[in-house]
Parts: structure tokens; sequence; C-alpha cells
């Protein structure tokens, strides 16, 4: 009776064992970066609900930052992304536009896989990553020689502009210009693009046809140019809902209220 006790014991413990295996080895894993707020309010909301999931910071090394485009190559998605990339139990989500949604389903335990349709356009257009100017490059309006950019900073595609003569590529961000070296220019047919005034107060008047860079706080970033205080017209970024363009300028990061959103051309 002893021994058929211990076995019984034995087999209860490597049951328990194997479902705490089950249990820790989290089959959600979220790819995250530093500084990136869609990334923080992820994991808090996670956490909150007591949804177990692994944290791969893709900031720390090179190694986390291959796991995540190697789960990404997994699904043939490549190009640029906006954080945080979601692999539950092999759905990869990216560029998660209702991300409260998603993490909603996550938790409750529905179904999160996310079909991802190719933007319906009239046009042909892509962002470029090429050394140099690319000949096919989009200039934006009443500028001196600037062009339209995109870059992957502190989690989300930001537009920016590049400036032919100084050979930089700045975006506004948290108050001041920045400086990046690794961006993308928007490339195209230039008849096929048009700089439009928004008065709906939100950037949501030509909503179908806006050009966006990617996803900041669940609102798609617009690149635009704006009129400042000198005289100039400067290029920036605004989001739909917003009724600013924020634009790298003399150093700092100014907000000005008059200023035009990129848009696919009426027909």
């Amino acid at each position: 009776m002893k021994t058929r006790t211990s076995y019984l014991t034995l087999c209860l413990m490597v049951l328990s064992s194997l479902l705490f295996c089950s249990q820790a080895f989290a089959q959600i894993k979220l790819y995250s970066m530093n500084g990136c707020g869609r990334c923080a309010m992820a994991k808090e909301y996670l956490t909150e609900k007591k949804v177990k999931y692994e944290e791969i910071n893709t900031s720390l090394n090179d190694v986390n930052n291959g796991k995540m485009w190697a789960a990404l190559s997994s699904k043939n998605i490549s190009g640029s992304v906006t954080m945080p990339v979601i692999d539950n139990n092999g759905d990869v989500a990216y560029s998660i536009e209702d991300l409260s949604g998603y993490l909603e389903k996550l938790a409750s335990g529905k179904p999160t896989k996310i079909e991802v349709k190719p933007t319906k356009t009239k046009i042909n257009f892509k962002w470029s990553a090429q050394k140099g100017l690319p000949m096919n490059a989009i200039l934006a309006p009443n500028t001196t020689k600037n062009y339209v950019i995109r870059t992957n900073y502190e989690g989300a595609m930001h537009p920016g502009a590049y400036n032919a003569t100084t050979k930089k590529a700045t975006i506004g961000w948290g108050g001041r210009e920045v400086v990046v070296t690794d961006f993308e220019f928007l490339t195209g047919k230039r008849t096929d693009f048009e700089w439009v005034t928004d008065d709906s107060q939100s950037n949501t008047k030509f909503l179908s046809s806006i050009i966006s860079t990617g996803i900041e706080n669940e609102n798609k970033l617009i690149p635009c140019v704006a009129l400042a205080e000198d005289g100039k017209w400067y290029l920036g970024k605004t989001w739909v809902g917003y009724d600013q363009c924020n634009v790298p300028y003399k150093g700092t990061e100014a907000l000005l209220p008059n200023y035009k959103i990129l848009v696919e051309k009426q027909r």
C-alpha cells in the first residue's frame, strides 16, 4: 500500500510539474523596445489581467532583435513594423492599429489572428532605404530641397525631412530636433501626390487617401508641411485626430497650426 501511495504521489508531482512548465513557458511573446509607449501599455494591460507572457526587449541586443525578425519572417512579413510585435502561439501580430481591442481579445482567450489586407491605393509608391537621394523621391512643397522620409524612432515610424543641401535627415520628437541616420525615402510618381489643407481639425477629411508612415498611440502618422514664424515652410508630422504639425525647427520641435498633409492626388 505504501508503495502504491508513493507511486501516486510521484505521478501527481510529475503532472503538477508539467502543468507548471506549460504555464511558465508562456506561449505569448511580446517583442518590445525601449521608449515604446505602446509596448509599455501592452505590458501593463497584460500584467493587470494576469496574462502570462514573455517579454523580449529588442533594444537589449541583436539576439532579441533577430528573434523578432525570425518570427516575422516565418509569416512572410518584412519591411518596417510598428511596435509591439506579439506572437500568440504562432499568430504574429504587428503594426496593430486597434491595440486595445487586440489586447482585450488576448486576455479573454479569443482568437487574435489578424488578417493583414493590402492597403487599397490608386497609386504606386514605396519607401526606399537606398543610400543617396532617389530620383523619384517626393519633394515637400514650398521648401528648399526637403524630401519626405520616415524613420523608426522610439517605437514608431515617424515622418521627417531629408535636406538635400545639408544631407541630413531630421524629425521632431520630445520637443527637440532629432538627427537620424537610418531612414527611408518616400518614392513614386510625384504627380500622384498632393498636399492639402484639412479643415476638419482632426485630419479626417481625407482619411481614405492619406499617406501614412505608421501608427503611434493607435493613431496614424502623416507627413505634413507647416508655415513657421520665420515665414518658411517646414516638413514634419501630424496624426489622425490631431490639429497641428510638429516640425523640426532650429533645434527644437515646433507645433504649428497652419499646415498641409500629404494625400493621394484626388482624381
